[in-house]
């Protein structure tokens, strides 16, 4: 079984929402003009074994605004031997920002579903995963303060809530606290470089890029063991 997918010619550039059949080894370049950002794929693709890059790749069954996508979906399949691997991933300037982290989680999340949509061809295979992203700036203590500042005003509204009504203090729970929980919650897990994707665990893989001429550069070698 092959995926139909469209060659990518050495010397083309990679068209956003289409899949590329990489038949044999070789280098990919993805930029982010805007921001200056690249990330060098090299494929190791190995006999009888084929790759698949997306850039921003959704199925076309999904309208544009139905779901959220990553910048990177590589997969590199041996048939053969029933395996593939995979790599969902996107590219962010930084990383430490709450909002830009809940946005990273939703784009990996939905983009599993999107890989999910290919792997379903390949149920019988054995899959390697690989969820994450790639920046320049990966900012820990700025994650660890957001984590603490919720924790603190968590505890400060459980502790108005004491002196105030059961029937008020229970709307209360459900609103403002309840969401903190779920924001501490994730950001901790992010910390511990976990994502829950239907209530499963799964290791998230950061990948920081160094500077390079006018471009930040992160090199990802590909393959399927």
């Amino acid at each position: 079984m092959k995926f139909k997918c469209k060659y990518l010619k050495p010397d083309e550039l990679i068209k956003t929402g289409t899949l590329y059949q990489i038949p044999k080894s070789r280098k990919i370049t993805i930029d982010e003009d805007k921001t200056k950002d690249r990330v060098i794929i090299s494929y190791i693709v190995q006999d009888k074994q084929y790759g698949i890059i997306g850039n921003e790749y959704k199925p076309p069954f999904i309208d544009n605004n139905g779901a959220k996508k990553v910048d990177i979906l590589i997969l590199v399949i041996d048939e053969s031997n029933k395996k593939f691997s995979s790599w969902i991933l996107d590219i962010k300037q930084s990383v430490g920002g709450e909002d830009v982290i809940f946005h990273l989680l939703e784009q990996l999340q939905d983009s599993v579903k999107h890989k999910n949509s290919l792997a379903v061809y390949m149920d019988d295979f054995e899959e390697d995963q690989h969820l994450g992203f790639v920046t320049r700036d990966l900012q820990i203590e700025r994650i660890k303060e957001s984590v603490e500042k919720k924790g603190k005003k968590l505890n400060d509204i459980e502790k108005s809530t004491l002196q105030i009504s059961p029937i008020i203090r229970n709307k209360m729970a459900m609103t403002e606290s309840t969401n903190l929980k779920k924001e501490i919650e994730t950001l901790s897990l992010f910390l511990d470089k976990k994502i829950i994707i239907k209530n499963k665990a799964y290791p998230i893989e950061s990948y920081i890029s160094k500077k390079q001429g006018e471009y930040f550069v992160c090199n990802l070698q590909v393959q399927c063991n």
